[in-house]
């Protein structure tokens, strides 16, 4: 089984997770790295398009910020995937 395109798409959320959750709550990428506990540096350019982080320092973020009302991903009801000719997408259905 090729999970590789999984991997990809929920790499994908997380990074767009990262970027909404600062973007809706006004901090600063070094505010953010503080709360999380991880080195400021790993964070820099994070609303530029290249910004490619480790999946481990996404994970590490979303770890920390889960649990905040402003979480983007806090208030899904469940996961679901489609697969077409192209590959997969990972979907959230969002509490009402």
């Amino acid at each position: 089984m090729n999970v590789g395109p999984k991997v990809d798409a929920l790499y994908l959320m997380l990074r767009l997770d990262a970027r909404r959750y600062l973007a809706t709550t006004g901090k600063t990428a070094k505010a953010m790295s503080r709360k999380c506990g991880i080195p400021d540096r790993l964070l820099r350019g994070m609303n530029e398009p290249d910004w490619k982080p480790k999946l481990n320092t996404l994970l590490r973020i979303e770890k920390a910020l889960c649990g905040e009302l402003d979480w983007p991903s806090r208030h899904v009801n469940s996961w679901h995937e489609a697969e077409d000719d192209v590959g997969f997408i990972v979907c959230r259905n969002r509490r009402v």
